[in-house]
């Protein structure tokens, strides 16, 4: 079971406390696990290794690949939105999304 079950809200904003991944039941992990396949084609997750307390639940995570994570711990930022690289300004005076780990 992962510590703080109540609402959490990840690095980029996910309501983690409403996730399948967080489920102590390996039936609803696995209709997350066969959506994500359906839809995204991540073969790799299973109702086992799916099984994630959060960005910040302090124990296991779905995502071992996700740059997020690391990147907002060690900018010692709350959200991605705090990042000064995560917003910047178009020449034209737009404003424009930056996903700073491209």
């Amino acid at each position: 079971m992962c510590a703080n079950q109540d609402e959490q809200m990840g690095f980029r904003g996910y309501d983690c406390g409403s996730c399948a991944a967080r489920s102590d039941d390996p039936e609803v992990r696995q209709k997350l696990v066969d959506g994500w396949r359906k839809y995204f084609g991540h073969q790799q997750y299973t109702s086992e290794n799916v099984k994630c307390c959060g960005c910040r639940g302090g124990g296991q995570i779905a995502d071992k690949s996700c740059e997020v994570r690391p990147c907002a711990m060690a900018k010692g930022v709350d959200s991605c939105v705090d990042c000064d690289q995560f917003f910047i300004h178009h020449p034209a005076g737009d404003l424009v999304l930056f996903d700073c780990r491209m």
